[in-house]
């Protein structure tokens, strides 16, 4: 997967911090779609109603991780769509991202697979959800 990484993304903070500017937009959530290839399931349940709760006491406090949609008005969602969701559940109209321009598929992989990693332990992924991981780190 190594050779996927994106050529400015050294070690964790890159993944935030873009050639040391951050590039953070309120956006509309009608707007957002969530990755297309996106190989995790969504939770929900009392996981999913802990989150909504959160943010509509708190709002949200890390923004998502988004990119134009190729041919389309909309972004693609690549880290961040329970955030998302349950930002729409909360009856909130817009959400913070961090938005990415000109990120290639296989970099975009690279933010849904890494990212998704950091908040997920292995033994919680469905065995479909580990392959897919395997998958992709070859």
């Amino acid at each position: 997967m190594a050779a996927l990484i994106p050529k400015q993304l050294k070690n964790i903070d890159d993944i935030f911090l873009l050639n040391g500017q951050l590039n953070i937009v309120d956006m509309d959530v009608e707007k957002l779609t969530p990755f297309e290839n996106q190989p995790f399931k969504m939770y929900g349940g009392e996981r999913m109603d802990d989150m909504v709760e959160s943010i509509k006491q708190n709002g949200v406090l890390t923004p998502i991780i988004i990119r134009p949609k190729a041919n389309s008005t909309l972004y693609e969602i690549l880290a961040g769509r329970h955030r998302w969701f349950a930002s729409k559940l909360a009856g909130r109209d817009t959400v913070p991202a961090i938005l990415l321009e000109n990120i290639s598929d296989d970099e975009a992989m690279v933010y849904v697979v890494e990212t998704n990693l950091m908040q997920r332990s292995f033994s919680e992924m469905s065995h479909s959800e580990k392959v897919k991981c395997r998958t992709l780190k070859k």
